[in-house]
């Protein structure tokens, strides 16, 4: 299966979730520092979060929102990595 997805800067910077939990503008956090953001750069950065991520707090996030919990099973940061892995980006 393969994503296409149209990376558009202007969102990507105007804000970034930091592990805190606060907004935090992505040019100020330092995560982004150039007005031009490559595919090579985007995939390091979202590796990065993904591989951060808390994963049982997420699952305890959303799971208000899917009822069956064993919905939660598959999610993991490998799984995350690898559904992200085949997008393409324009």
């Amino acid at each position: 299966m393969c994503f296409k997805v149209l990376l558009r800067i202007v969102k990507l910077k105007g804000r970034i979730i930091g592990n805190t939990g606060q907004n935090i503008p992505a040019q100020g956090s330092g995560d982004l520092v150039e007005e031009k953001l490559a595919e090579q750069q985007f995939r390091k950065m979202l590796t990065n979060r993904i591989n951060s991520v808390d994963m049982e707090k997420v699952k305890a996030d959303a799971i208000r929102f899917i009822p069956d919990g064993n919905k939660f099973d598959i999610w993991s940061k490998k799984y995350f990595n690898d559904l992200s892995a085949p997008l393409k980006l324009d």
